[in-house]
């Protein structure tokens, strides 16, 4: 289970799902496969800023995610992992 900290956003805006991982912007093509399964097509596009490294963990979204909301967090889950966005 992870929960995101300050250094990393998730936003669906336009068709793609944007994030961070450290001081890098990402962005993936997504839909809806179900009410509450996303598709994200990766990799991802991301900028390449040569930033050092701010987490133990980067994310990389690719792949299908059951998605929902579980008080005031979105949570992503897939086979191997559970993120929480507040």
């Amino acid at each position: 289970m992870i929960f995101v900290d300050e250094y990393h956003y998730l936003e669906f805006r336009e068709g793609r799902v944007r994030y961070s991982i450290d001081c890098n912007k990402c962005s993936s093509p997504y839909e809806f496969v179900t009410k509450d399964t996303i598709l994200i097509e990766g990799p991802p596009m991301c900028t390449r800023k040569g930033c050092l490294e701010k987490d133990d963990f980067q994310i990389t979204f690719d792949g299908q995610y059951k998605i929902w909301q579980q008080g005031l967090y979105l949570v992503i889950q897939n086979d191997n992992e559970i993120y929480y966005y507040k």
